[in-house]
């Protein structure tokens, strides 16, 4: 465990289109169900699970249970990790605890146990659980900043309701700007570790302290910036799926590989055409020009939008991708090699054409602008 890293890459944002996106909802691909308007679906190479994105300085307290996974052999030494925490979706530290599940190669050894990690120090084993034991976790943020209390508790009664809690000081590079919920494939130095088969990881009681505000994982005051996060390979095979809140939005489950059958698929897009002379932005000075590519690696048919606003504007910022007149997906600013951008993934699951623009909303000194309309025939 003391070698593990936890890492979650650059991120794109992921949205699909099905005979029923009239409805100006979102269908999460892996289980073809809709996805509440205003969490962003988005994909990593080790992290599966919600994550809230907030300003810095706002997250004061998450907390959750889950069931601890059984593992099953793949034919490698694999490893899985089940945990809450703060920071780490947006920051370069994490404050967290959880349970890990790992298997040797033939399934003949099996290691089960509690730890907490203030990353990037290394983590601490506590506790030895078992599979199936209900394990309950919180981690917290004193009111200077400056300490986390991190309490896990062991409910199963065969355990005897083993539990531990330490104080730990706060990073140096604590931002305390997301909350989330986890399954991680872990990593060695910067090699992501073979995932284990966990089958599926159950979370419940989730909850989290935003700006003062406790409330469930899709609490309205900070629905638009939860993030629903798929675990993919490199090369987009997808390896553990999210689904959907429960009605509450306090649970959800963590599948192991594919959950369902993709519907039948159209024919693969054509590459976006695009006009030669964007529009002018109707407001501002800011201009947002969109692109397009086919995306070979998805399961059905999608093209990968990029947005570029010019001039530069402050990296965070939003970037809204609509469709039919209709906002389909939210991104953020990033400065990829001197280039503001935004990515979004479109998955299509119904023949027909489409037409896609982007629009910068603006920020403090920035104007808002429009773009140039992107048109994806699939058929």
């Amino acid at each position: 465990m003391s070698w593990f890293r936890r890492l979650l890459g650059k991120r794109s944002r992921i949205t699909h289109l099905s005979p029923r996106s009239a409805v100006q909802l979102r269908v999460e691909e892996l289980e073809h169900r809709w996805v509440p308007s205003g969490i962003t679906t988005t994909s990593s190479g080790n992290w599966a699970g919600y994550a809230v994105s907030t300003a810095t300085g706002a997250v004061t307290s998450v907390s959750g249970q889950w069931t601890v996974p059984a593992v099953t052999a793949t034919g490698t030494t694999s490893y899985s990790s089940t945990w809450v925490g703060i920071d780490g979706f947006n920051s370069n530290s994490v404050e967290q605890l959880g349970t890990s599940s790992n298997i040797n190669a033939n399934g003949t050894v099996t290691q089960y146990f509690a730890w907490y990690e203030m990353y990037p120090n290394a983590p601490v084993t506590e506790l030895t659980v078992s599979p199936g034991d209900t394990i309950s976790a919180s981690v917290t943020a004193n009111a200077a900043h400056t300490q986390f209390p991190l309490t896990l508790t062991d409910l199963s009664i065969k355990s005897g309701h083993d539990s531990f809690s330490v104080v730990q000081a706060a990073p140096v590079t604590a931002k305390l700007s997301s909350a989330e919920w986890i399954e991680e494939a872990p990593s060695s130095g910067n090699r992501i570790l073979p995932l284990a088969n966990f089958h599926t990881a159950t979370f419940t009681n989730a909850s989290a302290t935003i700006n003062s505000v406790t409330g469930p994982i899709n609490n309205p005051t900070w629905l638009n910036e939860v993030n629903l996060i798929n675990m993919e390979t490199s090369s987009g095979a997808l390896e553990a799926g999210t689904s959907v809140l429960n009605s509450s939005g306090t649970g959800f489950t963590v599948t192991y590989g594919s959950t369902g059958t993709p519907p039948s698929n159209p024919s693969p897009p054509t590459v976006p055409t695009v006009p030669t002379v964007p529009t002018t932005p109707t407001t501002g000075s800011t201009t947002t020009t969109l692109s397009g590519t086919v995306n070979p690696y998805s399961r059905a048919p999608s093209v990968i939008l990029t947005a570029v606003v010019s001039p530069s504007v402050p990296v965070g910022s939003k970037v809204e991708l609509m469709y039919d007149g209709s906002v389909l997906a939210t991104g953020t600013v990033e400065d990829v090699n001197g280039v503001d951008e935004v990515s979004f993934t479109v998955t299509f699951y119904a023949a027909g054409t489409y037409n896609f623009t982007a629009s910068f909303e603006g920020a403090t000194g920035y104007a808002a602008s429009t773009s140039n309309t992107v048109t994806v025939s699939v058929m």
